[in-house]
């Protein structure tokens, strides 16, 4: 493998498996943490890591030195069915509209557009914010 390893959380889940896949397919080195029995639902060619997302002790020596970590936790895929009609509300609303379009929804697409572009244009300080409308222009 040619890329920098990249330490995944959430790595069972419907935006972590994906981003997975993707890091895989380019050519990272993965390690990613499952709870103990969801190892094997990590994605072939991950590394799985036991442990428990919301207590770092679990996982931090597994993380490879030099690898980028992404704390991959979402809502999951039925969330959007539930916003889209809200967001779309609160888009006709001019006192909202700003609001909205900058919180709203994105793809899934998008979401594993910005994040893989993330690891590979790593930002110095190692902080990256992205708001929505960039994640938009990133998986179009």
């Amino acid at each position: 493998m040619s890329g920098e390893p990249v330490f995944v959380t959430g790595g069972t889940g419907y935006l972590g498996s994906a981003l997975i896949e993707t890091l895989l397919s380019r050519g990272h080195p993965v390690h990613a943490l499952a709870r103990r029995g969801s190892e094997t639902r990590l994605p072939q060619g991950a590394r799985a890591s036991v442990g428990d997302a919301l207590d770092a002790e679990t996982f931090a020596a597994a993380i490879p030195a030099r690898a980028s970590t992404w704390y991959v936790l979402g809502p999951g895929h039925r969330w959007p069915v539930v916003l889209a009609p809200l967001y779309a509300l609160l888009r006709m609303i001019p006192a909202t509209r700003e609001s909205a379009q900058r919180l709203g929804l994105v793809t899934r697409a998008q979401v594993i557009a910005t994040l893989v572009h993330a690891v590979a244009t790593p930002r110095p300080s190692g902080i990256r914010i992205v708001e929505v409308p960039e994640m938009r222009r990133a998986g179009s």
